[in-house]
């Protein structure tokens, strides 16, 4: 998840100076978020999503990645990786619009049978002058917006990603390890359950040393972190549809409400209730 979120940074904060934010959820991958609003600034730290977005008005925007700038302009699309914390300002111009997909990596690992490729991969180029793979992005993004048909946008959205992979320089983190394919399995099929790297090493045959070494080597991400990020993008869905926070915990595999809230505003930088109430809205 994001630390500090985008959906934050659309929708809080005091220095933020953010209009008509939209937040929204649909069936064209589990637990993709789409968002859509105008910003002056923001500041993620970076855990587990993949964001895709462009800028849709006259206004572009500074990104900071790591020790590097970079000049983001209109007509330019932006695709970023959970490797490195990132940040935004505006320029001169003032507040930038934008259109977002937010993309969890964490929880496509664990339901679906094929992870795209850009979900598996370091970007090393952040900001792309790809005019035709951007108008596709929002053309998507309007389709999801308007409630197209579910096959439409699945094959829109697939497509789209394994172009935008070899056009952001894209570099597979391993893959294919059966050891880690089981462990994800297991996540899939018992991430309500508590879950300790013993019991997990012991599903798949394997010591708890070597299997953490080989689970952050292709998922990213230690297996602890993964079955947190699996709960809360779980519970994000149910909260955008309005499901009372106590619910989406008990429902999510956290042990109270209050669980749920720790680990929340940790990785998003707010509570399971603002963003019910936010994104419920754009609904």
């Amino acid at each position: 998840m994001l630390l500090g979120s985008v959906l934050n940074d659309l929708a809080t904060g005091p220095a933020r100076r953010v209009d008509r934010p939209e937040v929204w959820h649909d069936d064209t991958l589990p637990g993709v978020v789409w968002m859509s609003g105008l910003s002056s600034e923001y500041r993620i730290d970076a855990v587990d999503e993949y964001v895709i977005g462009a800028v849709t008005g006259s206004a572009g925007y500074d990104l900071r990645r790591r020790s590097t700038t970079y000049r983001v302009r209109p007509g330019e699309l932006v695709v970023l990786d959970p490797e490195h914390d990132h940040a935004g300002t505006q320029t001169r111009d003032g507040p930038w619009e934008a259109r977002l997909l937010v993309l969890p990596a964490a929880l496509l690992s664990a339901t679906c049978d094929e992870v795209p490729s850009l979900v598996r991969a370091r970007i090393d180029d952040p900001v792309l002058d790809a005019p035709a793979l951007r108008a596709r992005f929002l053309a998507l993004h309007r389709a999801s917006s308007n409630g197209a048909a579910k096959l439409w946008r699945e094959c829109a959205l697939l497509g789209l990603l394994d172009d935008l992979a070899p056009a952001a320089g894209a570099t597979p983190r391993r893959h294919g390890d059966p050891m880690v394919a089981r462990a994800l399995e297991f996540v899939r099929d018992c991430y309500l359950d508590p879950i300790d790297l013993d019991t997990l090493a012991s599903e798949v045959g394997t010591t708890k040393f070597r299997l953490l070494r080989h689970f952050r080597a292709e998922v990213g991400l230690t297996p602890h972190q993964f079955v947190v990020s699996v709960r809360i993008a779980h519970a994000r869905q149910l909260l955008a549809g309005g499901t009372p926070v106590s619910v989406a915990a008990s429902e999510c595999g956290f042990a109270d409400q209050s669980h749920l809230t720790r680990y929340f505003r940790d990785r998003l930088g707010f509570t399971p209730g603002r963003y019910r109430q936010t994104a419920s809205k754009g609904r």
